[in-house]
């Protein structure tokens, strides 16, 4: 999933998905890339469950890391810089929260090859194979 603006339709809470949803999405699209069988819709209702503030603020990074590490063994939370760069020259895919003038924002990340480039899941909206390096 990489156009979020498009999901205006499906309501998060009580916000549009188009908004508030990139926590539920980076989720469905990391199951993706490990092989996890999830559709789309059981992904936004399970996480949607534990929306705090009628979902005005999105999903929260520890309720989104209790949800992902149920499926994905093996995973694990960073907070700093140097615990990022760590963990993210080893893996093979994540999740990364960052903040942009317009409020926080969940992407997923997969490697694509050995020399540190990464493609990016609705980072760049519409944009299929955004590659780049952290």
């Amino acid at each position: 999933m990489i156009n979020q603006p498009l999901l205006t339709d499906i309501k998060y809470g009580r916000l549009p998905s188009s908004v508030n949803g990139c926590g539920w999405m980076a989720a469905y699209n990391l199951f993706r890339v490990f092989g996890i069988n999830k559709s789309p819709q059981a992904v936004h209702d399970e996480l949607e469950k534990g929306l705090k503030y009628n979902g005005y603020m999105g999903t929260g990074p520890n309720s989104l890391f209790r949800y992902i590490k149920t499926l994905v063994q093996g995973a694990e939370i960073s907070y700093s810089r140097r615990a990022i760069k760590r963990h993210v020259s080893g893996a093979k895919a994540g999740i990364v929260l960052y903040l942009e003038w317009t409020g926080a924002h969940y992407v997923t990340f997969s490697r694509v090859d050995d020399d540190g480039r990464f493609r990016f899941f609705n980072a760049d909206v519409g944009n299929e194979m955004h590659v780049d390096t952290f």
